[in-house]
């Protein structure tokens, strides 16, 4: 479960810059569930949700986020897919903005067939490296291949992970993220190419995910 809390940690942050919007601020597994207090947005904010599933096609886990959001981070829908021991994930993203509150995104529709590119799967709950022989077969507009890893450093020993698999270039488009609150430092990167991802470079890049994929990984 801490993979998928991994997950949500990073695209809530980087989708967490006009006029001080009043604005519902909640945390829930459903959109019809997610009530909270109003807060005041910074300048350049404005009111959004962002909605989050990760699903294996047989359960499902979703997130659903309301608050205040940067402008530039309005309007996202994304998927990707990771598969790991004979099993496969989907994540899907979708972020909306509107300048009241409650706005809902719909999900993007996932899409089963095969579009032809084949992406090194693997994933890793102990360190920035993850190498893997197998393949999962990517669909829809699912074009890219990524690597995502994530350091944190602090108080103890370094917690490290890393995690391949498909994309959609909206993911990728996203970038990197890291923050620190002074005792501890997280830092995440993503990585992303047309076809397999090196084990050379993934050794060169430090960083990105604290993607723990739920139990069926």
């Amino acid at each position: 479960m801490m993979l998928f809390l991994g997950i949500i940690t990073y695209f809530s942050a980087l989708a967490a810059a006009g006029n001080a919007l009043q604005c519902i601020k909640c945390h829930s597994s459903s959109p019809f569930t997610c009530n909270g207090t109003n807060v005041t947005c910074p300048p350049g904010y404005v009111c959004g949700s962002l909605y989050e599933e990760l699903s294996n096609g047989v359960e499902s886990h979703s997130s659903f986020n309301r608050g205040c959001y940067p402008l530039q981070e309005c309007h996202f829908k994304g998927l990707f897919t990771i598969g790991d021991e004979g099993h496969y994930a989907q994540m899907r993203t979708a972020a909306e903005c509107c300048y009241t509150d409650g706005c809902t995104p719909p999900l993007p529709a996932i899409m089963r067939s095969s579009n032809g590119l084949a992406c090194p799967v693997c994933t890793s709950h102990s360190s920035i490296t993850c190498n893997s022989s197998r393949t999962i077969n990517c669909t829809g507009e699912e074009n890219r291949c990524f690597l995502l890893t994530h350091e944190s450093t602090g108080n103890g020993p370094p917690y490290l992970s890393a995690l391949r698999g498909c994309a959609t270039q909206s993911y990728c488009n996203r970038g990197n993220y890291s923050h620190s609150d002074g005792r501890t430092t997280t830092k995440f990167t993503i990585i992303c190419t047309s076809g397999d991802i090196s084990i050379q470079n993934f050794l060169l890049t430090p960083v990105i995910v604290c993607l723990l994929l739920l139990r069926w990984i």
